[in-house]
């Protein structure tokens, strides 16, 4: 179960990873804010990003 702490607020339903999938490159994954999970999601779907460093 993700956490809705500051960190996830305010984010859509999903967040893109930096990894298109390995079987299909026109999709990458994408992590569920809501209930969790990880998902494979064609790169032209709506998601938000966090930027990390």
């Amino acid at each position: 179960m993700i956490h809705s702490d500051a960190w996830f607020s305010g984010l859509g339903s999903f967040i893109w990873s930096a990894q298109q999938t390995k079987s299909n490159t026109s999709e990458a994954w994408a992590m569920n804010n809501s209930g969790g999970g990880v998902y494979a999601r064609p790169k032209t779907s709506n998601a938000d990003v966090r930027c990390v460093y």
